[in-house]
Formats: C-alpha cells, structure tokens, sequence
C-alpha cells in the first residue's frame, strides 16, 4: 500500500526520464530503467519496500556524460617582466614622438575613447578602471600627458590625454558635429517638399519613384511606422485626418510623407476608466518628480568633492 500522493492515483508514479534520474533511489532507478515492460519485483530502497510493475516505456535514446575540463594559463615570470619591459620602452619612444605612430610600429591596438566624466568607472574596451578615470582628473595633468596602469586578468595600459572638454557650451566645432546632420536632413525635407506639386498618393508616389505603403495597426500610444521606425508627427497627422483624407507633406524623422486614412477604428467603450486614469496620473507624477528634481539640482549651487575620496 502506497501512502505517498500516487495513492490517488492507484500508484501510478507517471513517466521518468534523464532530469528526473538522478532523484530516484539506485536499486528504484536500476530497476525502472533496466527492466523490459511487464516485469513486476520488489525492491528495497532506504524508505522502505515497492511493489513496482512497469507499465510501458518511451522511446530508448543514447545518451551522453559530457566532462569539462578547464586548465588556467598563467603568464610565466619570464613573460611578465617581457611584457613589462616593451611596455617602459613604448612609453620612452612616445615622449618624443606620435603616439599612434608609435603603437602602429609596434602592432599596439589604440582604442580612442570621448566623453569621459570625472565619477565614470569603466572604459570601453577594457572594463572597470576608475585609476585611469581618476588621473585623467588629477590637478596638473594637462593634455598630452601619458601614464601607464595595470589592468585586471594581466597586461598594462598606457593612457594618453588628447583633449579636455570644458564645461559649458561647446565650441563652434564640436557642435557642429551634431548639429550639421540635422542641418542637412531640414534641407533635404524642403529640398523635397519643394519639387512634389502631386496631391495624390499615387501621384506623389510615381514622381519620386516610391511605391504607395500600406500601414496596419497603427496607434498613437506606440508612433512606429513598419520599415520607417518611430515616427510620431507622421502618425499623430494621420488620427487628426477624416477617413479618405490625405494629409499635406509632413517632414518626419527619417523622411517626408503623405498619408491617406484610409480606415479609423475606434478604441472599444471600457466601462469605467478609473484604472487607465490612475496609470496615466501615477506616469505623470513620476515625470513631475524627476523634473522637479533634475531643476532643483540646475537651480543649486552644489560643489561635487566626491571625485576627491572616490
């Protein structure tokens, strides 16, 4: 007589396979795993005596014991004070001469890294290096000036400053970096705009050379357009159109478009909004607080001294 939970089901224990294995008893598991359909015996086990038959059988498949075997390679002294040595020769050839000319002679990777601020922990490329973070910021060093450090898992780093970023506004040319491509996109848009006279999609369509796309399912709380990506001014122009209404040209993020509603379906009546009200107001109040605390940091006059103890 069973009195484990099988005994509701008249001591059917269900199948076993490979995962549930190892949990099983080795006289139950020889038992269960190496007798044909229809054997019945008695076996002992360390909680007590089972009547077992086995009932029927799955599908037999090889199976494998896979070992990994890791072995840890360690730098010999040998290679350690090698390493070591081209490392103080780089560093004497690149006080008098370039430094990417330098690592190019010796097949040295150069990794050129921007943006760094004073409390960052990690450097692209090499992980967690507050040490070279926190030189970079020392009082005295000055563009120019190299240093050699040891990084985590063996081996040294030699940083070099090219360049300090000031607070406050960008230069003209730094800006322009970001800005220009903005520029440019604006003036394609009315380069664009300026040359379509059509004001039919099919018409607008056959003078570009573009095909006239059809968009299913779209809805304002997630703008994306399927192969245009985000795109909220488009879509927001689309639910302000009657259904079989072409819009003007809208210049988008990644394009110009025309857009013709061609069907609206409205959202279903819920029976009470309350919950959609609390999301929107909890959404709301935590937009508020961030604000509110991002302008009171603006608005204080806050001396930072942690790069000093960190």
């Amino acid at each position: 007589m069973s009195d484990d939970t099988s005994k509701d089901k008249g001591g059917d224990l269900g199948w076993f396979n490979s995962g549930t294995r190892a949990n099983l008893t080795p006289t139950f598991r020889e038992f269960v795993f190496e007798k044909a359909v229809g054997a019945m015996d008695v076996v002992e086990s360390p909680f007590g005596y089972h009547i077992i038959e086995i009932l029927d059988q799955g599908k037999k498949q090889e199976a494998f014991k896979i070992a990994t075997i890791v072995q840890d390679i360690e730098p010999s002294v040998k290679t350690i004070d090698a390493v070591f040595t081209d490392k103080s020769k780089f560093e004497i050839a690149v006080a008098n001469a370039d430094f990417k000319e330098v690592a190019k002679e010796n097949n040295y990777s150069t990794y050129p890294v921007s943006s760094i601020k004073e409390l960052d922990e990690t450097i692209p490329g090499i992980g967690v290096q507050r040490a070279i973070v926190r030189w970079s910021f020392e009082e005295g060093v000055e563009v120019g000036d190299f240093k050699s450090f040891n990084i985590s898992g063996g081996g040294f780093v030699v940083a070099k400053i090219t360049a300090v970023n000031e607070a406050g506004l960008m230069s003209v040319d730094k800006a322009s970096i970001t800005a220009l491509p903005e520029i440019r996109k604006e003036k394609k848009a009315q380069l664009i705009k300026n040359r379509i006279s059509a004001t039919t999609l099919d018409a607008i369509a056959s003078d570009e050379g573009q095909t006239v796309k059809t968009a299913m399912a779209v809805n304002m709380k997630n703008p994306t357009l399927s192969g245009a990506g985000r795109e909220p001014k488009v879509i927001g122009s689309a639910f302000g159109l009657e259904e079989g209404a072409t819009s003007k040209l809208i210049v988008g993020a990644s394009g110009v478009y025309a857009v013709q509603l061609t069907k609206l379906t409205p959202a279903e009546p819920l029976p009470n909004y309350q919950a959609a009200a609390n999301r929107v107001g909890q959404a709301k109040s935590n937009a508020v607080n961030a604000q509110l605390y991002n302008a009171l940091k603006e608005a204080s006059d806050i001396e930072d001294n942690r790069a000093t103890f960190y």
